[in-house]
């Protein structure tokens, strides 16, 4: 029973709410995609008994409509409220509805795993297990109004793509051994590197990465500018970016499922320099199961990291300049 409950924390970790700190002009974004179709700030939607179901966010009902077909994906998000469409997966296809009054609009053969929706886009992919995977493995970009084909971009058939996220007008998907970047602006892919991504910070048109092989900035078609190295922990990895000043950033990192505490580092864009890195210790918690989340702040030159698992939680700060502990309070529950 530990063992089940320890693959979903893995799966939710791995595909769980992304985390977006705002940065302007420099959108930084944590690469932790949702589980589920992410839910708007006016109606969900829902699967009951055959039928697609878009939910108000006062609980009153819009609409329901009957689907024929299997409803739904093994390979989440399999729903979408994007626009003024509903896409929702039925016997494998894509399917769009009409979000006012749930008439059937479009439908389109797979891929249909994944759904994501971007501006004018509605983006699938195809998630065969590799093992299984004896055709090309695409990234298919839909017109949202009317379902036809925009663009598509090929991944490796190794990869088995978690959900995808986005900073800025970047697309990025993969799995902990692969990441592609697609550029939607340009329809195109903009590079492939063979790491998994943990963040992913826009400076201008480069890159600034976390990954599971290093810390590395990136020209937008995957030039390597300079790199460091890799956070301590980046299994089911999450964290961000903070900007310090016009040079500088401070990267953390920390893992999702486990009392990892936070690692912190201070780099120089330009260069890569790094002027410091720093490690919030662990509560301290013995587990077998666990779920974690950090976030890290910058106020009037003291850094705020504030950890949240699920029996214990520390707030810890440090120098900005020196990367110095300043202070540290913990509660075990």
């Amino acid at each position: 029973m530990r063992l089940a409950r320890l693959l979903v924390l893995i799966a939710v970790a791995a595909c769980g709410k992304k985390t977006v700190v705002a940065a302007p002009p420099d959108p930084v974004a944590s690469v932790a995609p949702p589980l589920v179709a992410p839910r708007s700030d006016d109606a969900a939607v829902l699967f009951e008994d055959g039928h697609v179901v878009l939910k108000e966010r006062s609980g009153d009902v819009r609409w329901r409509v009957p689907v024929a077909g299997h409803l739904g994906s093994v390979r989440p998000p399999d729903r979408l409220l994007h626009g003024n469409r509903v896409f929702v997966v039925a016997d494998s296809k894509l399917v769009a509805l009409d979000a006012k009054d749930g008439r059937r609009v479009w439908d389109a053969p797979g891929p249909a795993d994944r759904i994501y929706g971007h501006g004018a886009y509605v983006l699938t992919t195809d998630c065969t297990s590799p093992s299984a995977m004896d055709r090309p493995r695409w990234v298919v970009a839909r017109l949202v109004d009317d379902g036809k084909e925009a663009f598509k971009v090929e991944i490796p058939k190794s990869v088995d793509p978690n959900p995808m996220t986005q900073v800025s007008d970047t697309i990025f998907v993969g799995d902990a051994r692969s990441t592609t970047a697609i550029d939607t602006d340009a329809r195109k892919k903009r590079f492939s590197i063979e790491e998994g991504l943990v963040v992913a910070y826009a400076i201008g048109s480069d890159w600034l990465l976390a990954t599971t092989k290093r810390i590395v900035r990136l020209g937008k078609d995957g030039e390597r500018r300079w790199e460091r190295p890799v956070l301590r922990d980046t299994f089911v990895g999450r964290g961000g970016v903070v900007p310090v000043d016009g040079e500088d950033v401070v990267v953390y990192g920390y893992s999702a499922i486990a009392d990892s505490g936070v690692e912190l580092v201070r780099l120089r864009l330009a260069d890569g320099t790094e002027r410091w890195r720093s490690f919030a210790k662990p509560a301290g918690v013995d587990h077998s199961e666990y779920e974690h989340n950090a976030e890290v702040v910058l106020k009037n030159g003291v850094l705020h990291v504030a950890s949240r698992g699920s029996y214990a939680s520390f707030d810890e700060t440090f120098s900005a300049d020196k990367g110095v502990s300043l202070s540290r309070s913990l509660d075990k529950r």
